[in-house]
């Protein structure tokens, strides 16, 4: 039987998201589940129990990250982390104002690479090597033309690339498909979960 991995999960109430965390939760695996609203995921603790910690997260609210990955470490490693938590806009990009570009850019960039400086030392130290398959995050395509979203998730593989480097040669993993979730393990190999998320996804929803 392979060890139970602990998951730290961000936009884990709806979508993708919640799919991937219900497909870890039923392996056996546990998840953090970093969600605005607790009460979205309150069925997911009457079935799951211990298995599910959540944690209230808004991740546009960058100093909460450090706070809230604070505790979350503080109570045991994390072995995955999933940069999740994103939102699409419809509407051509001349029409979009600065506040909203900017809010976009702040939870699809900038909040991915505050939580991936709050988790890699800990990830290395507990893996032996901060192993990059173990940081993921959305596919960089966007939802919807004029979308500036996609310079977030441009902006996370780019990060991703950096993880690599930082975690030295000895560490590599492959990811495919929309969910962007791999699992890294100890050969340093990756064990793509796409597939399953798909299969247990319901029809496409507005991140």
């Amino acid at each position: 039987m392979s060890a139970v991995r602990r998951w730290f999960v961000t936009g884990a109430s709806r979508g993708l998201g919640r799919a991937l965390t219900e497909v870890v939760l039923d392996r056996g695996d546990r998840v953090v589940a970093a969600v605005r609203r607790p009460e979205s995921v309150a069925d997911l603790e009457q079935k799951y129990g211990s298995q599910i910690e959540v944690e209230q997260l808004d991740v546009s609210d960058l100093p909460a990250i450090d706070e809230v990955l604070g505790r979350v470490l503080a109570r045991g490693p994390l072995d995955v982390v999933v940069n999740n938590a994103g939102f699409g806009v419809i509407g051509a990009l001349e029409d979009q104002s600065p506040e909203l570009v900017q809010s976009q850019l702040t939870t699809m960039l900038h909040a991915p690479i505050a939580i991936t400086r709050a988790v890699l030392p800990a990830l290395r130290e507990h893996g032996g090597g901060g192993d990059p398959g173990k940081v993921a995050g959305r596919d960089p395509r966007p939802q919807h033309p004029g979308e500036p979203a996609a310079a977030g998730p441009a902006g996370q593989r780019r990060l991703r690339r950096v993880v690599r480097h930082a975690a030295g040669p000895h560490r590599r993993a492959r990811a495919a498909g929309d969910a962007r979730a791999v699992r890294g393990d100890r050969s340093g190999s990756g064990r793509i979960l796409s597939d399953r998320v798909r299969s247990a996804a319901p029809a496409p929803t507005p991140w």
